[in-house]
């Protein structure tokens, strides 16, 4: 893990949205852990999507090249707070799937222009 890494994670207030969804999963059976490779893929790819202008699912399962396993992607956009964004993706039936999934055992999230990315794999 680098320093560089950790700094941005918090500088983006990423470790508040982590700390929510570590929350919503207490209920889970198996802990959710940090992947820092996930985090810098979650990062790209919320920086890909900004670049590009876009806002769909398309490519999503380019960011887990070479990572075997099941894998899911949320993502959110133009909420003011860490917290909002948190809560619609609660509200949604497919988000809040990925979120509790106890299939998934790793997180990764990224930020960038108001686009938030999680990332989830076993």
């Amino acid at each position: 893990m680098s320093y560089s890494l950790v700094r941005e994670v918090l500088n983006k207030k990423l470790f508040g949205m982590i700390e929510l969804i570590v929350f919503a999963m207490l209920a889970r059976p198996t802990p959710i852990l940090i992947d820092w490779e996930l985090m810098a893929r979650a990062q790209t790819r919320a920086e890909y999507l900004c670049e590009h202008n876009q806002w769909s699912h398309d490519g999503w399962k380019d960011s887990f090249d070479g990572i075997a396993g099941v894998h899911g992607e949320n993502l959110a956009k133009n909420f003011t707070s860490v917290k909002k964004a948190h809560a619609a993706l609660m509200d949604s039936p497919t988000h809040k799937q990925n979120i509790l999934d106890p299939e998934f055992h790793s997180i990764g999230v990224g930020k960038s222009c108001g686009i938030y990315v999680q990332l989830f794999s076993t």
